[in-house]
């Protein structure tokens, strides 16, 4: 399962999922048109992806004891994102060397990596 992001965008409601490369400082937003009208869910209101299914599980304004399955607007099992979005992960600003490791940045101590 995948925790999703409810976003709007050009009208449409999209269920938006957020990920870091774990070996290089890069990141991709999938985002899965969801088959229903702006208006229904919150924006910013989590929804959870059962990729088995193929459906969301999205709560209704907010309330998690109303949540409701919604399908994506291709309701397939092996649907692709509709937009991909992929971006860079900036390092921290500092004077310590900095490194990329496990999907995040690093920086060298005296005392060693963290």
């Amino acid at each position: 399962m995948m925790i999703c992001e409810i976003q709007e965008y050009e009208g449409e409601v999209y269920a938006v999922h957020s990920s870091h490369n774990y070996t290089t400082p890069t990141g991709s937003e999938l985002w899965w048109k969801l088959a229903t009208s702006t208006g229904i869910y919150d924006v910013g209101a989590q929804a959870i992806y059962d990729s088995g299914l193929g459906v969301f599980r999205v709560d209704y304004n907010g309330i998690s004891e109303r949540s409701r399955v919604v399908h994506c607007a291709n309701p397939r099992r092996d649907a692709q994102a509709d937009r991909v979005i992929e971006f860079g992960v900036p390092p921290p600003k500092t004077r310590l060397d900095t490194r990329w490791r496990d999907g995040r940045w690093e920086k060298r101590y005296a005392t060693g990596w963290r």
